[in-house]
């Protein structure tokens, strides 16, 4: 496995259902300040590594404790096909990832499916989040309701479900994620297709939950929130719904940015994002 991993392979935990999930880790763990949690999104063949790559290493130099997991289905974790992918079931099994490493309390930063875990996370568990950075989180409203409009989203569902993994539509694919085509790279399909093509169709097909808009105002962790007025993927009116219902959030939008904010303007995301952390 490690002379044909796509990604670097960091650390595994075996969770108590036999479940191996995948991790990378940087910096040292601090109990003076919350350790900085990482959730990935939902495109296919996406690990914690391929979306943060830009930005972990650079917290970690400024004395944060980052952990980058693939949740289970994605990167090096493993990927069943007997599992419930629910944000509630994705988000007890980071709980118990947690635990091992001994981080009671995070920062959480969520990219799309990464951004609906972590609200759900600060919403179930509100004393175990520290502050949400979130960029276009999913699960704010239900799907039926904005998927048909979005380009990239409507892509996303389709290529797992008709296991139509070529280059070619890969690349297209990855090329909605961004404002800027041309700025798809090579190693975006190096890092992702072969994941892509492991991940089994019920990792999309059992992907659900009860939108987190309701419960915004319990949520008690202030919040940065980018979000790219480009996005193909979540519209860009969503940010709408966190700004009314979180009791204390501020919104960064860009319109060179589509939905990877932070792989799009890394500098503008790793500074903003380090501002917030040290308040």
């Amino acid at each position: 496995m490690a002379q044909s991993s796509p990604i670097p392979i960091g650390k595994y935990f075996d969770t108590k259902a036999g479940y191996r999930i995948h991790y990378h880790e940087a910096g040292t763990l601090n109990s003076t300040k919350p350790s900085v949690l990482l959730l990935h999104g939902s495109g296919p063949g996406a690990s914690g590594y391929s979306n943060f790559k830009g930005n972990f290493p650079f917290l970690a130099e400024q004395g944060y404790h980052c952990i980058i997991p693939d949740c289970l289905g994605y990167g090096l974790s493993s990927k069943p096909v007997d599992f419930i992918y629910s944000a509630d079931n994705q988000v007890e099994l980071l709980r118990e990832l947690l635990t091992h490493i001994g981080a009671s309390k995070v920062s959480v930063v969520g990219n799309s499916l990464g951004g609906w875990f972590g609200l759900h996370h600060a919403i179930m568990y509100p004393d175990e989040v520290s502050k949400l950075i979130l960029m276009a989180p999913g699960g704010l409203e239900a799907p039926e309701k904005f998927v048909s409009q979005m380009e990239g989203l409507k892509e996303l569902f389709r290529i797992p479900f008709e296991r139509d993994f070529s280059i070619e539509t890969m690349r297209k694919l990855f090329s909605l994620f961004m404002y800027e085509p041309a700025d798809t790279p090579d190693v975006v399909l190096a890092e992702r297709l072969e994941i892509a093509r492991q991940q089994p169709v019920e990792v999309y097909k059992t992907l659900g939950g009860t939108p987190s808009t309701p419960r915004l105002g319990e949520i008690k962790a202030p919040a940065l929130i980018f979000w790219g007025y480009h996005d193909k993927f979540v519209p860009y009116r969503h940010s709408q719904y966190l700004m009314e219902g979180l009791r204390n959030a501020r919104l960064v939008s860009s319109n060179r940015a589509g939905h990877w904010f932070m792989i799009e303007q890394p500098e503008l995301f790793n500074r903003l994002s380090l501002e917030f952390l040290n308040e």
